[in-house]
């Protein structure tokens, strides 16, 4: 997430509002595994017509407390209305890898990486959905897309994510990237600060790995003007020579 190259902020899902839903164009949702029905609707009141792309892992919504009068546990249907999505529960073990075959994207594989297998998994029903990944080694979608009630659901059965696919994601949500290569940013109108997290070790290389050489000329767009704080003219657009690890600074016109 920090290395998809622009601010990330941290919120409480409780604290987002539908302001807050209308003004960002990607929002992760890690673990919100239990929730009330309550607490789906109000998520979805806020959600809705906000164009928003919402991104989901593994089973969002699949557990209930117990409340009055009402038993706690597995809710599949909860799960789905949540989401937007059907799915079926796959409750013999296997990896917990999906194949990602994103347009605009080479195609990957991600996910938990060990020799373990996991249950339950999870598979969309693929009708009327962007199918972007399936679990490795079968046809079972793994990782789709689709509108839900003015706002877009994205559901990815196994984190973590790479940067390059939270980049395409975050692309076509209309939150491009401020960088060309992974990086982190953070960000304010006081300044901003780019770390150059690629080129690195390629995700998934094995151990020891030789690192990439330098990728050559890394470019830096900000919404707004700001310069490099050793000098020169305050611009949008910044080309700079940065090798893994390196950090600039960019501070606002003098």
């Amino acid at each position: 997430m920090y290395r998809g190259g622009q601010p990330v902020d941290l919120l409480y899902r409780d604290d987002l509002t539908a302001d807050d839903f209308a003004r960002y164009r990607l929002v992760l949702v890690p673990n919100s595994f239990l929730m009330t029905p309550a607490q789906v609707d109000a998520l979805h009141a806020r959600l809705r017509g906000s164009g928003a792309t919402v991104l989901w892992t593994y089973a969002p919504g699949l557990l209930r407390p117990e409340q009055t009068g009402v038993a706690g546990g597995v809710d599949l249907g909860q799960m789905e209305r949540l989401t937007g999505f059907r799915f079926t529960q796959i409750d013999d073990p296997g990896p917990l890898l999906i194949e990602a075959t994103m347009p605009g994207d080479e195609t990957r594989t991600f996910g938990i990486r060990s020799t373990d297998y996991f249950s339950p998994r999870f598979v969309v029903e693929a009708d009327e959905v962007e199918t972007l990944g399936v679990w490795k080694g079968s046809s079972q979608v793994a990782f789709a897309r689709r509108p839900v009630d003015g706002w877009t659901s994205v559901y990815v059965g196994a984190p973590p994510l790479p940067a390059e696919v939270l980049r395409q994601l975050a692309a076509d949500a209309g939150a491009a990237p401020w960088t060309d290569h992974t990086a982190i940013v953070n960000a304010s109108r006081a300044g901003a600060m780019v770390v150059c997290t690629d080129p690195g070790t390629p995700y998934g290389a094995p151990s020891g790995a030789t690192e990439r050489p330098a990728a050559g000329p890394f470019t830096v767009t900000f919404p707004f003007p700001l310069r490099d704080e050793t000098g020169g003219e305050a611009r949008t657009t910044h080309t700079l020579d940065l090798s893994f690890g390196d950090v600039r600074l960019f501070v606002p016109p003098a």
